[in-house]
């Protein structure tokens, strides 16, 4: 949020106005702050937390199980859902109306066809709260160096192999 100070500003109005200024967004109220949700949604479009992709089993009676797979959806970087993907716009998941994409309520941990992560309505439930807590009740900003000048950000991610990743586990 700190390359996008008019999308936390959007939140922030957002968080004011369902909740009133000053306090921290509950359970109760996530329903009415479409916005900040649609922040959540396209910050693990454009970064996801973990290479999911479309994985499959190799089993060999000589070693362990090997799931293979690539790193990161298709879905989340093409064009065909999103008509500039690079670039960081929560209103991809907004209605016309104001209202969340249906597709939107889904959990960010879900993984393709019937594989899904047991844990994702704790993994969703602990980010919307750290994510809502923070943007009641703190602004981002960039850091100054000592005469005050705003230190410019350069947004360095952990670099995952392009192709296929590799886990395994003895069965």
């Amino acid at each position: 949020l700190v390359l996008h100070p008019e999308v936390q500003a959007k939140s922030q109005a957002e968080i004011n106005t369902v909740v009133g200024q000053g306090l921290v967004p509950t359970f109760e109220d996530k329903e009415r702050l479409a916005h900040l949700q649609a922040v959540i949604c396209e910050t693990m479009r454009c970064n996801p937390v973990a290479p999911l992709g479309h994985g499959f089993v190799v089993r060999s009676h000589y070693t362990a199980n090997i799931i293979l797979g690539p790193t990161i959806p298709s879905c989340q970087l093409t064009g065909r859902n999103f008509p500039d993907p690079p670039h960081f716009d929560p209103d991809h998941f907004i209605l016309p109306d104001g209202q969340l994409y249906p597709q939107a309520k889904q959990s960010s941990f879900e993984l393709v066809r019937n594989r899904i992560c047991s844990g994702r309505f704790l993994a969703d439930n602990a980010v919307w709260v750290a994510v809502a807590t923070i943007l009641s009740t703190l602004r981002i900003d960039k850091a100054t160096e000592d005469l005050g000048n705003k230190i410019e950000v350069e947004p360095v991610f952990t670099p995952v192999p392009e192709s296929e990743f590799r886990l395994s586990s003895e069965t």
